[in-house]
């Protein structure tokens, strides 16, 4: 298989890259392996557990313990969500070693035009050193190491959602920013007590499902889970003002790191979502249908699934072959919120 334009502009710079070196994002398809001096770092849990079954070194997020202090080369790529440059920047700045440089690679549609405008912006001395096929590199060597803490990085916004007034936590990189959407306001709309638990919250991004639960009830169990460290790590913060404890502190719920529900046992009484269907600016819906058909390994026998989604997403049908007949909750229009059960007996397959 053909190797991505990114990749190759990586691939074709690579000598020039002072080890050892740090790549924060990398492409998918880039050979770490091949890479001896190199580490990779990336939000996103799956990409790090694939990394790390192929026997390469990896980091998850940006506050890593196992990140080191002396590298010689940072190499950025180009973030999906601009304002997460900025962040990466000064991570990356951090971590170098005196004399150390500063790499960004991006490609044309993924804004490494802007990009660039931001780096120089920061260090005006950034030179571009490469350009082929959509893609560009620059470079520039930092005249210090800049300090960096997460919680420089986090802030919270006061949201009335659904009747409750919460404190939510946003970061650069995370859906929505701190904001609520219609959806999920709706699902939450049809909580009228407090639902048996345990309870998983799968896709949780900010946290705002589960610190409306138990800002209500708090002495809910409650798993939270989701493939991004930034959603994580507002998670954390958002419970802890729901809770009105230490975001480091007991804030009765678990984290799960996860992508998708390989790594999760349960069995819980019931899995909310309000789950994603998209894969950058292209729908898909892969990731959402294998979870609808997975969530029944996941439920007790009489456990419920409820969700919530655009009206003209198709999950009724998975919905209920994985589990059984599905009931319409709420429809605002825009959004519809499914409910199904898990047989309280074995059902026999015809």
């Amino acid at each position: 298989m053909a190797l991505s334009n990114l990749t190759e502009l990586l691939l074709r710079n690579q000598s020039a890259f002072n080890g050892p070196v740090l790549l924060i994002g990398p492409p998918e398809d880039l050979p770490l392996g091949a890479w001896p001096e190199a580490t990779a770092l990336s939000t996103d849990i799956g990409q790090c557990q694939r990394g790390i079954a192929g026997g390469e070194n990896w980091l998850f997020g940006y506050d890593d313990p196992a990140a080191g202090k002396e590298y010689g080369a940072v190499v950025l790529v180009m973030p999906k969500a601009r304002e997460e440059l900025s962040l990466r920047l000064a991570y990356g700045e951090s971590l170098l070693k005196a004399g150390g440089e500063i790499w960004l690679a991006g490609e044309k549609r993924g804004g490494i035009a802007g990009g660039a405008g931001v780096l120089q912006q920061r260090w005006p001395k950034a030179v571009k050193l490469d350009s082929a096929r959509h893609c560009q590199l620059w470079c520039v060597r930092p005249d210090r190491q800049g300090p960096f803490a997460v919680a420089d990085w986090l802030s919270l916004r006061q949201l009335n959602v659904a009747g409750q007034t919460l404190s939510l936590a946003r970061m650069p990189g995370v859906f929505n920013d701190g904001l609520i959407d219609r959806g999920t306001e709706l699902l939450l709309s049809t909580f009228k007590e407090q639902p048996k638990g345990p309870v998983l919250d799968f896709a949780c991004g900010n946290g705002v499902m589960g610190a409306w639960l138990l800002q209500q009830w708090p002495d809910l169990e409650l798993d939270l889970l989701d493939a991004q460290w930034q959603a994580l790590r507002c998670t954390q913060e958002s419970l802890a003002e729901a809770l009105a404890v230490p975001a480091e502190g007991d804030a009765k719920a678990r984290l799960i790191a996860s992508d998708g529900l390989e790594k999760v046992d349960g069995p819980y009484d019931l899995i909310i979502a309000n789950p994603p269907f998209h894969q950058g600016v292209r729908q898909d819906l892969s990731v959402t249908h294998h979870f609808l058909l997975q969530a029944s390994s996941r439920l007790k026998r009489g456990g419920e699934l409820r969700i919530v989604a655009n009206r003209h997403l198709p999950y009724a049908e998975p919905m209920e072959k994985s589990l059984g007949p599905v009931t319409q909750l709420a429809d605002d229009g825009r959004y519809r919120v499914y409910q199904s059960f898990k047989p309280r007996r074995p059902v026999r397959r015809k």
